[in-house]
């Protein structure tokens, strides 16, 4: 008897670059806490896609938006979130303030992602 098919995510079969193009085109069309929530949500879907959309994230949040991941990660005790920070350029004394703890405007770590 043949074995059931898995189940297949239907995001993993597209290329990381085509899923950013999409994505980067909510940047026009939702407000920039909306664009950064479907970047999450998107790169938390897979180890896969959390590598690829990592520096757009990161980018994102402190071009965009202060570097609000800083006092975000701060309040959380997320260090790992705030070198990671550091290393994409934020600044050490960031201006944005995040607006309640929500861990789903984090960027996930390999290690909280499915595995692909």
């Amino acid at each position: 008897m043949a074995k059931p098919m898995a189940k297949r995510d239907h995001l993993s079969g597209l290329l990381p670059e085509l899923l950013l193009h999409i994505a980067s085109c909510s940047e026009e069309m939702y407000s920039a806490d909306d664009h950064q929530a479907l970047l999450c949500a998107l790169s938390s879907t897979s180890r896969r896609l959390n590598s690829s959309f990592e520096m757009e994230l990161y980018s994102f949040n402190i071009n965009k938006q202060g570097a609000s991941i800083m006092t975000l990660a701060a309040s959380l005790g997320r260090i790992d979130f705030m070198k990671k920070a550091l290393s994409y350029g934020a600044p050490i004394e960031a201006q944005g303030q995040h607006r309640g703890a929500r861990l789903a405007a984090l960027p996930r770590t390999d290690d909280e992602c499915p595995r692909d």
